[in-house]
């Protein structure tokens, strides 16, 4: 919003002034609250003392899940776990031979409409 009352230098813009103003005095309100959020741990930000906070030092991408904490289920149905590590491998290959320019893949069974046994026939052999 507007500031009158503050003045700012040459060359500054109105944007980078305000926004610097908006983080003295965030900054400013978080120091002195007895909250127990009064860190800033869970408000990122580009301007801030803390460099744990700053939104440039944060992880990216998948690196942002490696220091989570696994959890070990005991329930886990193995066989349905492989089943579905199976079908995803099915599903990647399936998607690699539609990306296939060359014609080199051939076609994964799995994914494949089944035809009646004369249509096979018909196909192969009256072409």
């Amino acid at each position: 919003g507007q500031v009158p009352l503050e003045k700012y230098d040459y060359g500054q813009t109105y944007g980078a002034f305000t926004a610097k103003q908006f983080q003295d005095y965030r900054s400013a309100v978080l120091s002195s609250s007895m909250s127990p959020y009064h860190k800033g741990g869970i408000f990122p930000t580009y301007y801030s003392h803390a460099p744990d906070i700053v939104l440039n030092n944060r992880k990216t991408g998948r690196e942002r899940y490696t220091d989570r904490f696994g959890v070990t289920l005991y329930n886990k149905d193995y066989e349905r776990s492989e089943e579905l590590k199976d079908f995803d491998l099915l599903a990647q290959q399936h998607r690699e031979y539609y990306k296939d320019k060359t014609g080199t893949l051939y076609p994964v069974s799995t994914f494949q409409v089944p035809t009646s046994n004369l249509t096979r026939i018909k196909n192969r052999y009256m072409v």
